[in-house]
């Protein structure tokens, strides 16, 4: 999560700034394996500080893919070939560089950016857009002020004095205009509300239109990393699912957000696609992809504990609102989804940011400025021949978090609570639920106020998950729990939902009734009218044990009479007997869970279990295929057998 650095801060600390594009990009690990960072070839097009005489330098980020490993960090710089950028620059790096190109190139520039992911702005419609900066700058304006600051004069590489241009040559030249002539090009698309970044058919988008060209081009999506300022792509061709003039289907980038879409820099949308959550994918050939292919990755066991057991560094140990914060904060992800992470003993060694198979939990005065924490998740994937492809298995193997130190940022502190903020606090449970978020495997989304949004101000405490949080999480877990197209043997087993001592409320009100249709399975319930929850989440099991979430229903105004609802489950798994609960999320984030519903594959009744709560006597009505006796088992809402 991220807070403003003034262009003033950032020009302070850059000993090159540069005006140029990505042209090419080489991941690699550092010289100590610890992490693996992207160099980022960029082609300067103007030296504004710090001139050489070089065409091109070279910016290092973190993250990358490799073969079966693979590093995500949050936040951190990512560069796209369609942008031009205004990068503010460190001096050349001697630590963390690529070892390989120094080699080979021993004179081209590496440097890290200033500030994280506010070392570059990004260059659209003609304009230069600063992450937390509202107004976009035009170039000539932008160089002025920094030829101010520096009191340096812009050069072109060969040493001329670089003029500012009026207009912009890039593919996104025409965004500023798409809103008259060349939006008619998209009439529709399809589903809206949708997710990003899955590999779920259901949620890949039709558009249709007119003039897309007959060659696959490029779909546009308004960028969540940076609030919706600018557009964004995944970059990866094999997203495009079928293209033609007249209709495109894509997969939505990962870090696309609610906004319009645009098509190949040149026909933006008249109405907004909705992303109600966002999934972190990798994007990698492994393994036996003929190309970069989009792959999930699931949460596992790789400890045998069933969660992720972060180990603190002494400083945090030492603060215990801290710890209580992060806690609070943790048991708020996993008792709406089930995701654990626990803060195990303090270690008495040094504790790194690395790829040392610990997950780490610290404060870190070397975190960039402008990054208040950071999430870095390490996946590692393996495949067995006979179940690759789609079917690869990728797993988050590690999990390092860092915050910074208090006071995070000049003038403010941290707020570790229990109490609100005050103006000049950022609030550290709020931080840490957003980190949480991306260990969950959440991305961003744009949504001010809501956990996953790229950013946070000071004085604001956001501590509770949105329904549309719990459902990407609830995805997630969905299929994490497995089980697997096999499982790798660095894995125990699929990671456990573990929900045990949560609060969840039966209520009186919230009677679900099930029976089977054809093929499907009807869920059917009602809501009193004097209630207005937020939604309804409907979770499935085929042991009566273990739940998983099939689906969000979102909750209709009360009105004068009761509001009925339903839900046709067509894609049923192989099992005698199914089984249904709802979980009902309230606008105060209270949950309440409904009684159980079982439907037999192979019968046309569903069993019902009355009174609902019981006291003394518990009845069943229904009728089962079964000659004979029946085994009956009672089960918590923590999934535990209390009597069989």
């Amino acid at each position: 999560m991220t807070y403003p650095v003034s262009l003033e801060m950032r020009e302070s600390l850059a000993q090159h700034i540069v005006l140029g594009k990505m042209v090419a990009q080489h991941s690699y690990w550092d010289a100590e394996r610890a992490n693996i960072y992207t160099l980022n070839i960029i082609e300067v097009t103007a030296w504004l500080k710090g001139y050489q005489a070089q065409a091109e330098i070279g910016v290092i980020t973190l993250g990358g893919t490799l073969e079966n490993e693979a590093q995500i960090s949050h936040p951190s710089l990512e560069l796209l070939p369609w942008n031009e950028y205004v990068l503010f620059l460190k001096g050349n790096e001697q630590v963390v560089d690529n070892r390989a190109i120094r080699e080979t190139r021993p004179n081209l520039i590496q440097a890290l950016p200033c500030a994280a992911a506010q070392g570059a702005l990004t260059k659209q419609s003609g304009r230069f857009h600063d992450l937390h900066h509202l107004a976009p700058a035009k170039e000539a304006g932008l160089l002025a002020k920094i030829e101010f600051l520096t009191s340096e004069t812009a050069l072109t590489p060969t040493g001329k004095k670089f003029q500012p241009r009026s207009g912009d040559t890039f593919p996104l030249s025409d965004w500023a205009q798409a809103s008259t002539s060349k939006t008619a090009a998209i009439t529709s698309f399809a589903p809206n509300p949708t997710n990003s970044g899955t590999i779920a058919p259901a949620d890949f988008i039709t558009i249709n239109g007119s003039a897309f060209g007959a060659a696959a081009g490029t779909v546009f999506y308004t960028n969540a990393n940076d609030g919706g300022a600018t557009f964004t792509s995944s970059g990866v061709a094999t997203d495009n699912l079928a293209w033609s003039a007249t209709q495109i289907r894509n997969k939505p980038a990962s870090n696309g957000g609610t906004g319009p879409i645009n098509i190949n820099g040149t026909q933006t949308s008249a109405g907004n696609l909705t992303i109600n959550y966002s999934h972190i994918d990798i994007n990698s050939s492994f393994s036996s992809f003929a190309q970069t292919t989009r792959q999930r990755y699931n949460l596992a066991d790789v400890n045998g504990t069933g969660s992720y057991q972060m180990l603190a560094n002494a400083a945090f140990s030492a603060n215990a609102p801290a710890v209580s914060a992060f806690t609070r904060a943790t048991e708020t992800w996993r008792c709406a989804t089930g995701f654990t992470v626990n803060i195990g003993v303090p270690l008495s060694v040094a504790v790194t940011v690395a790829n040392d198979n610990e997950n780490t939990l610290l404060f870190d005065a070397t975190l960039p400025n402008g990054v208040l924490g950071r999430a870095t998740s390490r996946f590692l994937a393996s495949a067995n021949g006979a179940c690759n492809q789609t079917n690869t298995v990728w797993w988050l193997n590690e999990l390092d978090i860092q915050f910074k130190p208090n006071p995070p940022s000049a003038g403010t502190t941290w707020n570790f609570g229990p109490g609100g903020s005050a103006a000049l606090q950022f609030d550290f449970e709020s931080v840490a639920l957003h980190e949480l978020g991306h260990a969950h495997g959440l991305g961003h989304v744009i949504s001010p106020g809501a956990v996953m949004h790229f950013a946070i101000a000071n004085g604001i405490d956001i501590r509770g998950l949105s329904p549309n949080d719990i459902a990407g999480g609830l995805n997630k877990m969905a299929y994490s729990t497995g089980p697997y197209c096999f499982t790798p043997a660095a894995i125990n087993a699929p990671i456990t939902a573990n929900m045990v001592g949560c609060i969840l409320l039966p209520t009186n009100d919230l009677s679900l009734q099930g029976s089977k249709q054809s093929a499907a399975n009807l869920l059917q319930w009602a809501q009193d009218q004097q209630q207005s929850p937020t939604g309804f989440y409907l979770e499935r099991s085929t042991d009566g044990k273990h739940f998983k979430h099939l689906t969000f229903i979102p909750g209709q105004a009360p009105g004068n009479t009761e509001t009925i609802y339903s839900h046709l489950d067509r894609e049923l798994p192989s099992a005698d007997q199914i089984y249904y609960r709802l979980r009902q999320h309230d606008q105060d984030g209270t949950q309440h869970l409904s009684n159980v519903v079982a439907i037999q594959s192979t019968s046309t009744e569903t069993v019902q279990v009355y009174p609902n709560p019981v006291q003394q006597h518990l009845q069943l009505r229904g009728k089962t295929s079964l000659n004979g006796p029946a085994t009956l088992q009672f089960i918590n809402v923590n999934g535990q057998n209390l009597k069989t």
